[in-house]
């Protein structure tokens, strides 16, 4: 009997002292948060001082971590598409890292860097989001709209995978068909992204950021593989431009 009440009360014990626990760890991250979001507010007027003026709220519910990605070329599931798109099909390599694949109802051709050309044949006008869908390895969504294709990776816009169709007929852009090779997570605080920004802004003549959200940004890399950049976007009234939240660098335009 003395033993049923005295582990009764060691439970109750255990759980008052895991409330007091969570509690106590609850309040260290809002005042870590607090605290993060007022080093946030200081680097906006340390921004706007030099002339330069971004949208706090927004500013403020930019992530504090974000995830890259290196995406390995892979000739094989190139291959695949090519057939799952065109049916039977011959396989030609011109060199230069060129792989281009002719059927009946058109041709594919796949370069270096995640460049793709598609020609089609056929009567109908194909919808190609099952050709474009990367692999498994992300969470990405193809989105269509008025004939050109987008990327969201992660729930993240993906700048620079776009294909689009021109006047001839002729599907060219730049997308993500290799599979993950690594991840890159994001290293520069809020704070030091919107010092970033301010003199990304700075060098480009603008003096008014009106918009910012989360995005990645396609860069072919000289191996054939491609890279896919966690980054800051920005839009001002004349332009759009992004900051590595890898290292607080503009990239390229």
């Amino acid at each position: 009997m003395e033993w049923s009440r005295a582990k009764t009360l060691l439970i109750a014990l255990l759980l008052v002292v895991n409330v007091l626990l969570g509690f106590n760890a609850a309040v260290r991250i809002r005042e870590r948060g607090t605290r993060e979001d007022e080093t946030v507010r200081r680097a906006l007027d340390v921004v706007a001082s030099r002339g330069v003026s971004l949208p706090e709220a927004q500013a403020l519910a930019m992530p504090g971590s974000m995830t890259g990605y290196v995406l390995t070329r892979d000739a094989a599931a190139e291959r695949a598409r090519a057939e799952a798109l065109l049916g039977a099909c011959e396989e030609v390599q011109p060199g230069g890292g060129i792989y281009s694949f002719t059927g009946a109802a058109g041709a594919v051709t796949f370069r270096s860097g995640g460049y793709v050309e598609v020609a089609w044949n056929g009567e109908e006008t194909p919808d190609l989001t099952s050709f474009l869908t990367p692999p498994g390895a992300v969470r990405a969504e193809v989105r269509a709209e008025e004939g050109v294709y987008g990327l969201l990776l992660d729930g993240l816009p993906v700048s620079g995978a776009r294909l689009a169709r021109d006047e001839q007929g002729l599907w060219s852009g730049t997308w993500v068909f290799g599979s993950v090779r690594l991840s890159e997570q994001s290293s520069v605080s809020r704070a030091a992204m919107i010092l970033a920004l301010g003199t990304a802004a700075s060098q480009l003549g603008e003096q008014s950021i009106v918009s910012l959200a989360p995005a990645c940004v396609l860069t072919a890399l000289p191996s054939g593989d491609i890279r896919l950049t966690p980054a800051w976007r920005a839009e001002t009234d004349g332009a759009v431009f992004h900051v590595s939240a890898l290292s607080g660098e503009l990239l390229g335009q």
